[in-house]
């Protein structure tokens, strides 16, 4: 009989629905299927039942066939409803009818007895159970029915489950077993029960913590002291490095600390920050729990990573007590940390006056310097801290120190004037010069603090006239700043009279920056200005002289896109202000002046300039950066002014009597401030018309008389600053654009090398300069990405254009032997190879050696170039490697030269993985013979040894083929032996990183060399050798087995391999490798160093080494030699 929603045939659902059990008996005997299922849930009449609680229906329904394990849509028997609703008496018929009772759900993977714990029903759980619940089956979390019975805090439940057999090591998701769930919930009982049933105390979860960490959390002591006395470990670390102490001390909980700390807790274990738990106390002002961490034996000076200990930290917080308690246990007053800092400074920084003069009474040095050369003086001044300062004067604070700028702690007086007559009255010295020769006056005058000025003048005797690194004296910014303070100055021997480095006078200065507009502008300040100018004797006339050369040296930045490309030059003038030193000229200069500066622009220039000198200007006023307007002058093909207006302008200037080699502040001339700017703004390159005008520029100043032998204060020339342009134009991206751009520069330098010859009879020692020149060319190179062989400019390839360059710097005087102050040569600083040919080519000695003691090839391995390509030892090396090793032997460059730090060209290799380049030149060294020399066999024998890294196991072939290599024998291999063994203890005897815990002496490094194996050794595996079925020797990789193997022996031998683990000692490092190839070649392992220990004497703490050095030497084992998996790129 078929009955089914859709057609009305609800007969039976409905009668079960309705507990009617008269018409159920009917339909079932008329033949309904008891099993039939809607079409909704999927559940058969049996569910309806289970559902209503109508235990007699359920007994029919079994009884005439029903299936008490069918699964609704959820997966969800009839069990899991009569669980879940809680029908304890229905759930027994299910069980007695053999429901599966390990039925699992759909979605949360639960069985029926997970309800039932959660429901509290005891009956109910042990019917489950003693039906044969799995009491250890998992739900989708990985938790099982004793984690929900502990959350249910039932403690029967809980005992039942665990005497059901569970188990109670049993993790969830998160790797917690049912103790730390326990221990969370605060259930002692249970816990007690769980450790009792086995729980293991010490079971990690996914971030490595224990229970125990757990119970210190919920500070519960009781928990923390069961799982102590069950054996639970103090001293296990979690993820982040830190014990159950470091939570014990977060949750300042004494009763905790006390009894980790009396379980053995180590009060100096470090998280991975280097922290301990007494950092912790300190930042928690804990001074209790700080205490008892220090008479257990914390260590009070222990340094934490980021430099710190707990006494600083404890300075920082402001806990007096904390810290006098540290100090007590003998904490260092006096440790540095890494910026310099102290606690003393720390203390002061602060504004902590208590705990400064704990401090300065422990013994805390007031005179110690940051790495910014400060003293804990400068901090207190700058805080304005007037009795911390008295302290640290009174404890011997040296008033007149200077930090690394040559300030002294005068400088750092604030806008307070508390300080600075305790320092004035303490010897400070008020006339001391800082770096940029200004005394602390220049600093109150700008900051306008009245006050401080009068003390330094009056109480101080300041020097009024001092000058600064430009030649001004404070009194230029004074007038600018306060009519005030410059009144003062005044008064006590200002002189107005007084003119900078480059002539600008304090007048011209002051009109310069009250006409900017960027200043406010104020009206009664400027009359107080003028007025006080007036009194001293300056007349407006003089005013008026001074505001023309202002204009006419600004007219470049006023009138032209200057601003725009550099900011550094721009300059807008206030009209209010300009108005008001206008009123001041005669009718005539006012109309003139307003009629050039409504005319100008930057195609009129040239018409102004005429205008400007019959109004008395002087074609060499300058402004505040010393620059005239020719300096300006020459930017102009920059910002689109046309040829013609530039080289029109220039000349004029030059007929005037504008001076051709006159310098700014920064020691530019006209010709070395245009290329330099250009070098600055290297985008200028860009525009190729700016490019091309520059040279008309350039030729135009020397021709006008430019002396091109001018230098900058570094020591730098015209020629020094065209190659400077030269590397600029070489990484220009635009090919059209580059070729242009090297073109002009190729001009320019023949242009100045003319020059140079011309200029040589009329200026003593005109090659100077030029002494160290080659240095710079040589570093000339391509970006990486391009290729030497194609032309560079329209005419010349790379080495073509070097080539080029070095024939006019050589003609100019250049020396192709200079030295510089790191005794370096042209040679040394070669990037490419095609600049060691030339420069040889050119009489450069290849013997010659730096301070360091590096030859030519040295040094450029130094740079380690052959990172981009490991086969090439230059970028544009266009030969094999073997054949460029035996060009560069043969041109008498040593590849072999060991430094005093024992680097060499072969160690660089190494540590870039230069694997193609390390082995030509091994192959080239034996194969002409020069290995037969015992130093350079010696010396790169203990190269490739004392390397430490793992992941280049090709190193094994370097030292066979040296030791092959050979007509006689090497007999002195303890050396390298030695250097071997050291690496063993230091790193292991093992590439793989799971036999660690055989040695005790591997650390951070190792770790690191198991990764870099990881990622760079995978294509180098290890070969043994085994026997086949008919006694031949075979190789065959690691972890394989040979097709003469059945799977059944690989099996074997590995589960044999892994009983037998214990008993074995992992010697398959390239360290170990190496050391048993030189044993093999008769190294001695019992011949003492200077020292007095030998190779054995090293192995006493590593057994893996003593064993290898102690076996029998047995040429089969010699593992066969890793082929090199490197090719050239050609």
């Amino acid at each position: 009989m078929s009955l089914s929603e859709e057609d009305g045939n609800l007969d039976l659902f409905n009668a079960v629905k309705n507990n009617n059990e008269s018409e159920i008996r009917g339909l079932l005997d008329a033949g309904a299927d008891v099993n039939i299922t809607d079409e909704s849930w999927k559940r058969t009449p049996l569910f309806y039942a289970v559902l209503g609680n109508f235990e007699n229906v359920v007994r029919v329904l079994i009884k005439a066939g029903a299936n008490v394990n069918t699964k609704d849509r959820e997966e969800k028997s009839c069990l899991f409803f009569a669980v879940l609703s809680d029908h304890s008496n229905i759930a027994r018929v299910l069980i007695g009818a053999k429901a599966d009772v390990n039925a699992i759900n759909k979605f949360q993977k639960k069985t029926p007895i997970f309800y039932a714990v959660s429901n509290g029903n005891g009956e109910l759980v042990d019917a489950l159970i003693d039906a044969g619940a799995d009491v250890n089956k998992t739900d989708s979390d990985g938790q099982t029915a004793l984690f929900c019975a502990l959350r249910s805090k039932n403690d029967n439940i809980v005992r039942a489950i665990i005497d059901a057999g569970a188990d109670v090591n049993k993790t969830e998701k998160y790797g917690r077993t049912a103790l730390f769930i326990a221990v969370l919930h605060d259930n002692k009982s249970i816990v007690q029960a769980l450790i009792d049933a086995g729980d293991d105390v010490n079971k990690t979860d996914i971030v490595y913590q224990t229970a125990l960490f757990s119970a210190v959390r919920q500070d519960n002591e009781s928990n923390v002291r069961a799982l102590i006395d069950a054996g639970a470990d103090v001293n296990n670390t979690d993820k982040y490095g830190e014990t159950a102490l470091f939570s014990a001390v977060r949750q300042d909980n004494e009763s905790n600390v006390r009894a980790l700390i009396d379980a053995g807790a180590d009060v100096n274990k470090t998280d991975k920050y280097s922290k301990t738990a007494l950092y912790i106390a300190v930042l928690h002002d804990n001074k209790s729990i700080v205490q008892a961490l220090i008479d257990s034996g914390a260590d009070v000076n222990k340094t934490y990573d980021d430099g710190e200990t707990a006494l600083l930290s404890a300075v920082r917080e402001g806990n007096e007590s904390v810290v006098q308690a540290l100090i007590d246990s003998d904490a260092d007053v006096n440790k540095t940390y890494d910026d310099g800092e102290t606690a003393l400074r720390s203390a002061v920084g602060e504004c902590y006056e208590s705990i400064v003069r704990t401090l300065i009474d422990a013994g805390a040095d007031v005179k110690k310097t940051d790495n910014d050369g400060q003293t804990a003086l400068f901090s207190a001044v700058r805080h304005d801290n007037e009795s911390i300062v008295r302290a640290l004067i009174d404890a011997g604070a040296d008033v007149n120190k200077t930090d690394n700028d040559g300030q002294t702690a005068l400088f750092c007086v604030s806008s307070s004037e508390n300080s600075i007559s305790l320092l004035i009255d303490a010897g400070a010295d008020v006339n001391l010069p800082d770096k940029k020769g200004e005394t602390p006056l220049f600093d109150f005058v700008r900051s306008q603090l009245e006050f401080h000025v009068k003390a330094l003048v009056v109480k101080g005797k300041a020097l009024i006239n001092v000058r600064n690194h430009h030649g001004r004296t404070p009194l230029f910014y004074a007038l600018q700043h306060s009519p005030v303070i410059a009144r003062c100055l005044l008064e006590n021997g200002g002189n107005l009279c007084l003119k900078d480095n480059c002539n600008l006078s304090i007048l011209s200065f002051l009109i310069e920056e009250m006409l900017h507009n960027e200043v406010r502008f104020d009206r009664f300040h400027l009359t107080e200005q003028l007025n006080l100018l007036y009194r001293k004797g300056n007349t407006e006339k003089l005013v008026v002289k001074a505001l023309i050369e202002v204009l006419f040296c600004k007219i470049v930045p006023t009138c032209t896109p200057l601003g725009e490309v550099t900011t550094s030059y721009s300059y807008f003038m206030h009209e209010g202000c300009l108005s008001e030193f206008l009123s001041m000229a005669d009718d005539q200069t006012q109309m003139t002046i307003e009629n050039i500066l409504e005319q100008v622009s930057s195609e009129q220039l040239s018409q102004v300039v005429p205008s400007f000198v019959n109004l008395g200007a002087d074609l060499n006023s300058v402004d505040s950066h010393g620059n005239t307007l020719l300096h300006y002058v020459t930017l102009l093909p920059f910002v689109g002014v046309s040829q013609t207006e530039v080289m029109e302008t220039c000349h004029l200037l030059w007929k005037y009597g504008a001076s051709m080699n006159i310098r700014n502040q920064e020691g530019h001339t006209p010709l070395l401030f245009c290329l330099s700017e250009l070098s600055l703004h290297s985008e200028w390159l860009l525009r190729t018309d700016g490019v091309k005008m520059l040279e008309e520029v350039c030729r135009c100043l020397v021709n006008c008389g430019t002396n091109v032998n001018n230098t900058l204060p570094n020591g730098k020339s015209v020629f020094h600053l065209i190659i400077d342009l030269f590397q600029k134009g070489l990484r220009l991206e635009d090919e059209a654009v580059r070729q242009e751009v090297l073109n002009e520069m190729c001009n320019l330098l023949q242009l100045f090398s003319d020059a140079n010859c011309k200029q040589a009879e009329s200026f003593k020692n005109s090659s100077g300069h030029l002494y160290l020149l080659l240095h710079s060319w040589a570093s000339l190179t391509l970006p990486s990405s391009e290729n030497y062989s194609r032309n560079v400019t329209h005419n010349y390839t790379f080495e073509e254009l070097l080539k080029a360059i070095l024939q006019l710097l050589l003609k100019c005087g250049a020396k192709p032997n200079a030295r510089d102050d790191d005794e370096k040569t042209p040679l040394h600083h070669c990037k490419t190879w095609s600049a060691v040919k030339l420069l040889i080519d050119a009489g450069a000695k290849t013997d010659d050696v730096d301070s360091s003691g590096h030859p030519t090839l040295l040094a450029a391995a130094e740079r380690q170039n052959f990172l981009e390509r490991s086969d090439c030892f230059y970028p544009d090396v266009l030969e094999y490697p073997k054949a460029f090793w035996r060009t560069a032997i043969k041109m008498n460059l040593d590849p072999w030269t060991v430094d005093q730090h024992e680097n060499s060209v072969l160690s660089n290799m190494i540590k870039c993985k230069a694997f193609v380049l390390a082995k030509a030149l091994m192959e080239v060294t034996c194969e002409d013979k020069h290995i037969e020399s015992d130093t350079i066999a010696y010396s790169l024998l203990s190269t490739i040894c004392k390397d430490q890294s793992t992941h280049t196991r090709w190193k094994t072939n370097l030292v066979e083929i040296i030791l092959n290599s050979r007509k006689r024998q090497l007999v002195n291999l303890d050396v390298p032996l030695r250097y071997c063994c050291k690496n063993i203890v230091e790193l292991g005897s093992s590439d793989d990183s799971s036999h660690d815990s055989l040695h005790p002496s591997k650390g951070l490094k190792r770790k690191f060399a198991d990764n870099e194996f990881e990622k760079c050794g995978s294509t180098q595996p290890m070969h043994k050798k085994i026997k086949t079925a008919d006694g031949r020797c075979e190789e065959k990789t690691d972890g394989q087995c040979s097709e003469e193997e059945t799977d059944g022996q690989c099996s074997k031998e590995k589960t044999e391999n892994a009983e037998n683990s214990n008993d074995l000692v992992h010697c398959d490092s390239v360290h170990c490798e190496i050391a048993e190839l030189l044993l093999s070649y008769g190294a001695d392992c019992r011949i003492p160093d200077s020292s007095g220990k030998s190779c054995l004497d090293l192995a006493e703490t590593c057994p893996e080494l003593k064993q290898l050095l102690m076996q029998p030497i047995d040429m089969n084992k010699i593992s066969k030699r890793i082929p090199w998996d490197s090719v050239s790129e050609r």
